[in-house]
């Protein structure tokens, strides 16, 4: 972080600055409330926040139609990005981490934590989960009125068993 000496004689220099032939506008901003910190920077069409306060970071940038934020506390991260029809959100927790994105109608989460591994997909009447443990798997997918499940595990058997559910 800035002192606020630093700050305020880094406000009072020259703001705008000219990269080649572009002539483009360029700002940063900072500002220091004690323990708090706020970054911002714009070019044109793009922006950049950044926040920070002890053990927590906040980062938000936009560059045309992208958009992406960030947040970290200690342990903890999210991070979120979205591009027109498309989003993507990520959570991570120590050894944990939940993922989802979207792209149009198709929608797709995965679930991870040590060990443990956990997929889902989904795109308009069907929907696909796949799960695994160590020497486990279970995956379950399923079309408008039929699902089908398969598990393997090295406990119960070394043959696949399949189930397949139909409902009206």
């Amino acid at each position: 972080m800035f002192p606020i000496e630093d700050a305020s004689s880094f406000l009072s220099r020259e703001n705008i600055k000219v990269i080649g032939n572009l002539n483009l506008r360029f700002e940063i901003n900072v500002m220091n409330f004690g323990l708090l910190e706020l970054v911002t920077s714009s070019s044109r069409d793009t922006e950049l926040v950044t926040s920070s306060f002890p053990d927590t970071e906040l980062v938000t940038s936009r560059f045309h139609d992208t958009k992406f934020v960030t947040l970290i506390s200690r342990n903890t991260e999210l991070v979120t990005s979205s591009y027109r029809n498309t989003e993507r959100v990520t959570l991570r927790f120590q050894n944990t981490e939940l993922a989802t994105s979207r792209f149009h109608d198709i929608k797709f989460v995965t679930l991870i934590s040590r060990d443990t591994g956990r997929v889902a997909l989904s795109f308009r009447d069907t929907e696909l989960v796949t799960s695994s443990y160590s020497d486990s798997e279970l995956v379950t997918s399923s079309f408008r009125h039929a699902e089908l499940v398969t598990s393997n595990s090295l406990i119960q058997s070394l043959l696949p068993r399949v189930t397949v559910i139909q409902s009206v």
